[in-house]
């Protein structure tokens, strides 16, 4: 098509002419939204200060896919340590054993067995082979620890199952989701999809997210103990995405381990990776770099207004 015949046209004709605002659906039509424009065509949306306006036109419809290709959607937060203080409760639970066996043993010996107990748990939560139940399997390891030190006390002592029942008992006490962390899930829960990826054998973590009260507040629970690969493997991820109905790439991963959280959702190639870092702790150089970097959960709302304001912008 030419546009030779609007040549003579300009901002200043006579009042003759037909306006500028009449004309603009007119070039609106004439001229398509492509990339490339003739001199002619160029000249004659320059001529009435519409250049500008087409130009941006030409990359409308791309800015558009690539915003909703990295708007955020979902949000896959880890459990232990994100949405409840874990390790103080592991803490809280040691020193309430400590305090009981301290009473049949030495302080040092009490201290020591409590020790233990915590590194074999680190070490091997749960039997690897899957035939023995974790909680069976547990109270096995206080029982070997007991035996090791012998019978220091002619004091009747707890049973290693009562010892670990206190133990889990207590621990639970603190495994809680706060009332803050709680009105972010519920409000997070209006606007996108919300799931846990979360590590661990399946009893003791379905155990533990039901006392904390998890399950009214998201969509969807994957536990790593029933899946055929854990974090850091793209896999669950990939699982839990699928269970959102929520693409990788509209997905935020939120955890406080640099190794199996932010890890994994770099493997995936999701949307933003997110590090909980609330103990403050420096990253080496060798660790996975998370996009963004928070001391609390609760300051993930100020990640997603960047996100969404950057929604076009590659990381």
């Amino acid at each position: 098509m030419k546009f030779t015949h609007f040549k003579s046209m300009s901002p200043e004709c006579d009042s003759g002419s037909r306006p500028i605002k009449d004309l603009s659906p007119m070039l609106a039509i004439l001229v398509p939204r492509v990339h490339r424009f003739s001199k002619p065509a160029e000249q004659m949306l320059r001529n009435y200060g519409l250049w500008e306006r087409k130009r941006d036109e030409a990359t409308w419809d791309e800015a558009d896919k690539m915003a909703a290709e990295k708007k955020v959607k979902g949000i896959l937060f880890d459990f232990d340590n994100t949405l409840v203080p874990t390790r103080l409760a592991n803490k809280h639970a040691l020193d309430k054993i400590i305090e009981i066996l301290a009473q049949y043993y030495t302080q040092k010996d009490a201290e020591q067995i409590a020790q233990k107990y915590k590194n074999l748990i680190l070490l091997k939560p749960s039997d690897p082979t899957g035939r023995i139940k974790p909680d069976i399997w547990r109270i096995g390891l206080l029982e070997r620890l007991l035996k090791a030190k012998g019978n220091l006390s002619t004091k009747y002592k707890p049973s290693p199952t009562e010892l670990y029942n206190i133990w889990n008992e207590t621990r639970q006490e603190k495994l809680v989701i706060d009332e803050e962390t709680t009105a972010l899930l519920q409000e997070l829960k209006t606007y996108y999809r919300v799931g846990v990826v979360t590590n661990g054998d399946s009893t003791i973590q379905r155990e533990k997210l039901t006392k904390a009260g998890v399950y009214p507040l998201i969509q969807t629970i994957v536990i790593g103990g029933e899946q055929p690969k854990p974090k850091p493997y793209p896999s669950i991820f990939q699982t839990a995405c699928a269970l959102l109905n929520v693409p990788p790439h509209n997905c935020v991963v939120v955890g406080d381990n640099l190794h199996t959280d932010i890890q994994g959702g770099l493997n995936l190639g999701v949307l933003a990776t997110v590090w909980v870092n609330y103990n403050f702790r420096k990253i080496k150089h060798t660790d996975p770099k998370p996009h963004y970097i928070i001391n609390s959960v609760l300051e993930l709302p100020k990640v997603l207004e960047k996100l969404s304001k950057q929604k076009i912008t590659s990381f």
